[in-house]
């Protein structure tokens, strides 16, 4: 009778309590009899002889890894004859974590509080929150259902203040208690590391398609998917498993990851077996090979030479732990949902999170390459945002692998490669000259967003200040990401149908609009928060030289020389790089003391860059002026994303900024002229009988009129608005919610999701002292048949006398209705309040719009109004 057949005779509590003994006497032997406590050194663990031949019999790999036999043999074996509950229960009294670290799904329910947090992604569970002084002393904090997963951050000092802690965690936590005595812990040091080895032969086993499927590494994504995910379900209850170990605590944790990370131990269960000449070494080599296969099926873009060196960006992958290959599994396999909380269920400690967060980067470029590829890609997307934003909330790991795994060129790489297989040639330029290729947004990667968990992971890591500053510092990271840019530069071109009615409308303006503001606005505004002051004026420096010349290079691409090449029935709302331009040079006159002459290019250059935006103004007032009808509904869509409040701050205001900066360097007759002979009305305005034709008559009578009013506002418009000229923080909060508020009467949470926001941060600081200041609230009222009305926050009196603009009303009014309706509520006002002066004592006169005098310039800034003295202007 074998050893296994005699333990297994025993019974489970028995032969656990054999084995637990017999644990206990070889590490009795091996200490020379002493009765150490220390923790286990980093020494492959043998287990002994009869437990060793029970592992064999039990995880051997020819049976069925879901075995409810084995898995309940399992779970007895590890309490050493304690029923499984109360081995649980003792293990977790030895349990010191400072962090929760608790892990959920999608859809579950969790806290952020805005007064704890370091990291925009900080949340908390139900517990740890309620556990908090959250509410006691009124943080400003909300409930939210998850939508990709998350983890705990309560004791994480790096992500959240400690103040917020709960009274279990961080400085609140059981400090200095001793480790859980050998007896207890002894058979889990022996059997874990066989565990996960049968863990790892399950992967690399089921990683070979069935013949049924073809054999075909190539096969499609979405059959790729299904095969994965019930190779997975084999393991359930194996993972299960794991997960009960990793809930007792950190004692049980500590020897999961010792075995996960432990080279020897790797290296001894994987690689020391195969030059024997036994079955068991057959099928490890046999195993060997599927997992060499599996590695090159899942290979890394080739990198620019560059970036050859780069640990992560190499050719061949070497794993040296079992946490490096479970990893890969898990990339290989689409972040199956039970591996990776397995996986993240240990960040408490942070040796692992080191070690884990280091596998993770090595595997980034080859994790990116499937996003577009597979069949589940919007589930795929959020189990890798469920990862990456555990590890890069961190500063100072994420600076640590941006120092020694070059992270932030791994990430903009990935980005940048995903999008160079849907490149196609723009047709905004010369289509003869043109050699400038974009993003074609009817692809799969653009329609399904496949791009955004690394735009999300790149805009996580640029919100730390050290990481930014790397970033504009590094001449090679700015030049890849410039070269990154204009992918996105004048996409999704428009051209106007001067005939006929389009027979099919693209759907596809909306995925260019979502691409500018997560791939091109969001980590702008990341960059830009950093620059605060002249400390980093080198910085700003950096980033528009390398803007400057990128947008010469796309001027070349397009053979856009002259500003007379612009083809007028040909727009794109899309020109980050002139945004990226403008923001910049505002931050740096602003904040940090240069002027604008230390930083605007030739008046040459100037006029080039000045086209494009002009086209957009243009184009926008086209559309609302019905010349563009034939394109149908969806450019409407167009116009109106382009000024809707959560992408106005980085589309149209750096777009009217930087007209501003021409209007006052430009030559005031070249300037106005363009502007005129752009928007059709420069006729109008001409007495002389021999003024120009156009022959291509662009403009039907019907539209003469619009387009006249619409030139006038948009003048009016460019000599009076200070959103970048002047403002502060502040009174641009003021300014938007006043606009809000005079376009109709809001709830809070409408004003709070309609204010205007860069890079995702929600409402500004001052939201609620500008609120009080300019509304009043009015309670829920019961209207006729019990239907109860919201409480709405109105204008007060002072806003309609002394604040109300109608000219911005107009910037922001997404439909022109609601600028009417901004409109008759001032009316109605005045008319309520006797405050009407009409000269012609009709009670119920319409007053002219109050139109309000420009606030002064920024002392930095020249004030467009000088247009005004030109000659060309009389």
């Amino acid at each position: 009778m074998t050893n296994a057949e005699t333990l297994i005779r025993k019974g489970k509590r028995s032969a656990a309590a054999f084995v637990q003994a017999e644990c206990m006497a070889k590490k009795a032997a091996a200490a020379g009899g002493s009765s150490s406590t220390s923790k286990p050194s980093d020494s492959v663990p043998s287990p002994p002889a009869h437990l060793q031949a029970l592992l064999d019999h039990l995880l051997h790999p020819s049976k069925d890894i879901g075995d409810f036999e084995t898995i309940d043999w399992c779970r007895w074996l590890v309490g050493g004859g304690q029923e499984p509950e109360d081995f649980s229960n003792k293990v977790q009294e030895y349990n010191n974590t400072m962090m929760c670290g608790l892990v959920w799904t999608a859809n579950f329910v969790a806290y952020r509080c805005s007064t704890c947090r370091i990291s925009q992604c900080m949340s908390l569970c139900r517990d740890c929150f309620h556990s908090g002084n959250h509410i006691q002393e009124g943080h400003d904090y909300n409930m939210f259902k998850s939508q990709a997963g998350g983890a705990c951050d309560c004791g994480d000092s790096s992500v959240m203040r400690t103040s917020g802690f709960c009274s279990k965690h961080g400085r609140n936590s059981k400090e200095k208690m001793p480790g859980p005595p050998d007896e207890l812990m002894c058979v889990a040091e022996n059997m874990l590391p066989k565990m996960i080895l049968r863990l790892v032969q399950h992967l690399r086993e089921k990683s070979v398609l069935s013949s049924a499927g073809g054999g075909d590494d190539n096969a499609s994504a979405g059959g790729a998917g299904a095969r994965h995910r019930v190779s997975l379900d084999d393991a359930e209850g194996f993972l299960t498993l794991l997960h009960e170990f990793c809930d007792m605590g950190s004692a049980m944790r500590s020897v999961i990851i010792g075995c996960l990370v432990n080279h020897k131990i790797y290296t001894n269960l994987t690689e020391q077996i195969l030059s024997d000449d036994s079955e068991y070494a057959s099928f490890m080599r046999q195993s060997s090979e599927k997992y060499k296969a599996a590695l090159a099926g899942l290979p890394s873009p080739e990198p620019p030479s560059k970036y050859c060196h780069c640990p992560a960006l190499c050719e061949n992958l070497v794993h040296s732990s079992f946490l490096e290959e479970l990893l890969f599994w898990t990339v290989r396999y689409e972040f199956p949902q039970k591996l990776v909380c397995l996986l993240l269920n240990m960040l408490p400690d942070q040796k692992y999170k080191d070690l884990f967060t280091r596998a993770f980067v090595l595997h980034y470029s080859r994790m990116s390459t499937l996003l577009d590829k597979s069949g589940i890609s919007e589930t795929l997307s959020n189990r890798v945002i469920h990862v990456s934003v555990q590890l890069f909330s961190n500063e100072a790991l994420t600076l640590k692998m941006t120092e020694n795994l070059h992270l932030l060129h791994i990430i903009v790489f990935s980005i940048k490669n995903m999008m160079s297989t849907v490149l196609t040639l723009n047709t905004l330029g010369d289509e003869q000259q043109n050699y400038h290729e974009v993003v074609d947004c009817g692809e799969h990667v653009m329609k399904d967003h496949c791009y955004w968990p690394l735009v999300s992971d790149l805009n996580n890591v640029l919100s730390h200040p050290s990481i930014a500053y790397k970033f504009m510092e590094d001449e090679k990271q700015l030049a890849m990401w410039f070269d990154f840019l204009p992918m996105f530069q004048g996409m999704n071109v428009n051209t106007r149908e001067m005939r006929h009615h389009v027979e099919f409308e693209p759907n596809t303006y909306y995925a260019a609009f979502s691409a500018e503001l997560e791939a091109s606005a969001s980590p702008m505004w990341s960059l830009v928060s950093h620059l605060k002051d002249s400390s980093t004026r080198h910085l700003t420096l950096n980033v528009i030289k390398h803007c400057l010349g990128a947008i010469k290079r796309w001027f070349d691409a397009i053979y856009f020389l002259r500003p007379d090449q612009l083809d007028r029935l040909k727009m794109s709302f899309h020109l980050p790089l002139h945004r990226y331009f403008s923001v910049f040079v505002r931050q740096a006159v602003k904040y940090q003391g240069f002027t604008l002459d230390d930083l605007l290019p030739d008046n040459r250059t100037l006029q080039l860059m000045m086209m494009h935006p002009l086209a957009v103004q243009v184009a926008f007032y086209e559309i609302m002026s019905q010349m563009w009808v034939r394109n149908g509904l969806q450019i409407r869509g167009q116009a109106m994303t382009y000024i809707q409040c959560h992408f106005s701050n980085s589309m149209v205001d750096p777009d009217l900024f930087l007209l501003q900066l021409c209007a006052t360097r430009l030559d005031p007759s070249t300037f106005l002229k363009t502007i005129l002979d752009r928007f059709h009305v420069q006729q109008w305005l001409s007495l002389a009988k021999d003024s120009e034709f156009d022959p291509r008559n662009l403009v039907d009578q019907e539209h003469e009129i619009p387009m006249m009013e619409s030139a006038l506002i948009f003048l009016v418009s460019l000599l009076t608005l200070r959103t970048n000229l002047g403002l502060s923080e502040q009174d641009l909060t003021r300014l938007e919610m006043i606009t809000l508020l005079c376009m109709e009467d809001r709830t809070h949470s409408t004003l709070s999701e309609q204010m205007p926001e860069k890079n995702g941060n929600g409402v500004p600081e001052d939201f609620e002292a500008v609120l009080s200041e300019v509304g009043s609230f009015r309670e829920p009222q019961f209207e006729p048949g019990g239907v109860m009305q919201q409480g709405m926050y109105v204008p007060k009196p002072e806003v309609w006398d002394t604040m109300y603009d109608p000219i911005y009303v107009l910037l922001r009014a997404v439909h022109r209705r609601d600028f009417q309706s901004s409109f008759d509520r001032f009316i109605s006002y005045v008319q309520r309040n006797g405050k009407l002066n009409s000269g012609s004592g009709e009670k119920n006169a319409t007053p002219w719009p109050p139109w309000r005098l420009p606030t002064p310039c920024d002392e930095s800034f020249t004030d467009p109004r000088v247009l005004l003295h030109s000659r060309y202007s009389h």
